[in-house]
């Protein structure tokens, strides 16, 4: 069985490669710039949504907006009528978990009934105890953010612990099993609230990140090329030269 072989010359060079090296190596290549053009993608969305996050954290806080306006300042009171532990969330190198209370609030004629609010960080404790005495009622300025969902290993309903114990936020979930209507968004808070740590509202730019990433991916598959170039091109004497040399 023969296989056919692409072969080119130009000159005193010539281009000889095997054709399932060549598909292999063209195969990594393209993946290689496919995984550069999406790392720069995220690198530019990250920096769109921190800027974004920036700009609007100068804004004076306003009431909840329908739908939702993601970063926005907003202030909102009402009375908590139950908590949440969202699991795995360290805080300086230190496990632990962030509480979200669910708030309903004093504003009627809403089309949501409750909203879930992110108090603060506590570390990790026995019986998912809380560090301190929750509030009957509380008023706020806090910063909207829109739940991502996550990957999850099973389903969140054959988790016993559930919803005490939260894996990520799933507000149509949550909502569902309690049979009322959530606002959909999160509502971080920037003021403190009973001993709890603030949560995470200062999101990080990513895109340097990203672009160094993206600057990987292109380099391999630049590598990878010039890589095989220098084992396909060879350089080839001419016969007559060879016989005015001998």
């Amino acid at each position: 069985m023969t296989h056919y072989n692409p072969s080119l010359r130009v000159g005193q060079y010539q281009f000889s490669s095997g054709v399932y090296f060549l598909l292999f190596t063209s195969s990594a290549v393209i993946l290689c710039l496919l995984l550069s053009v999406w790392q720069w993608q995220r690198g530019a969305a990250a920096n769109e949504r921190y800027l974004l996050q920036q700009e609007k954290n100068q804004y004076t806080a306003v009431t909840l907006s329908n739908p939702p306006d993601e970063y926005q300042k907003v202030k909102i009171e009402g009375s908590i009528e139950a908590h949440y532990l969202l699991d795995n969330r360290s805080k300086e190198r230190r496990p632990g978990r962030e509480v979200l209370v669910d708030v309903r609030l004093v504003a009627e004629n809403l089309p949501y009934d409750s909203v879930l609010v992110n108090i603060g960080w506590q570390p990790l404790t026995a019986d998912l105890e809380l560090t301190h005495i929750l509030p009957d009622f509380i008023s706020i300025e806090g910063m909207t953010k829109l739940p991502r969902e996550g990957f999850m290993l099973q389903d969140p309903l054959l988790d016993p612990s559930w919803p005490s114990l939260l894996q990520h936020v799933d507000l149509n979930l949550l909502g569902g099993h309690w049979e009322k209507t959530y606002y959909p968004a999160v509502i971080y808070s920037l003021t403190p609230v009973a001993g709890w740590s603030l949560p995470e509202v200062v999101f990080k730019n990513k895109y340097h990140m990203h672009l160094g990433y993206a600057m990987q991916w292109a380099l391999i598959g630049i590598a990878c090329l010039l890589l095989f170039m220098r084992i396909s091109i060879s350089r080839v004497d001419d016969e007559n030269q060879q016989k005015l040399a001998a």
